[in-house]
């Protein structure tokens, strides 16, 4: 299947979008602004997922606004300026630590996350809290694969 390629214009809209999204949420959690409702943890959490979010849009906006092409997996190519291709993959590494901190917040944080009909909530929420636990050390091994495999390619380009 062909996929086709977003136009700069709806990379730099998306990009934005999910940036603005997660300064909100950031400053929100910080109390510069006001907040829609009390959150259900932490505002750490809230500040975990405002960086996913801003960081995540940044991560393609700034490429999006400095170059004419992406490669097709959203990375900057190769034979761009090396402090773009730094940049984005701090990015990278900062999104998917929120996201690991997040999934392990749920896998591990306090409180009951859900029910559905005919099951009692103690078994969802063991079977929830297993599943997150897998999903966070993915995550977590994930990330040290990203960093390691960044390094290299930073690395060897120099």
């Amino acid at each position: 299947m062909d996929q086709k390629q977003p136009s700069p214009w709806e990379t730099i809209g998306l990009g934005t979008l999910a940036a603005v999204v997660g300064f909100y949420l950031v400053l929100a959690a910080l109390s510069l602004l006001p907040s829609p409702g009390r959150p259900y943890g932490p505002m750490w959490i809230v500040l975990a997922i405002g960086f996913c979010f801003l960081l995540g849009g940044l991560w393609v906006l700034i490429p999006a606004l400095v170059m004419d092409e992406l490669r097709a997996e959203g990375e900057a190519p190769t034979s761009s300026p090396r402090q773009l291709q730094l940049a984005q993959y701090v990015f990278a590494l900062a999104v998917v630590m929120c996201c690991a901190m997040v999934v392990g917040w749920i896998a591990l944080g306090p409180g009951v996350y859900g029910s559905l009909p005919f099951s009692t909530s103690d078994s969802l929420d063991v079977l929830g809290r297993a599943i997150f636990a897998i999903g966070a050390v993915v995550l977590w091994l994930g990330l040290i694969a990203v960093a390691f495999s960044g390094w290299r390619k930073l690395v060897r380009r120099h």
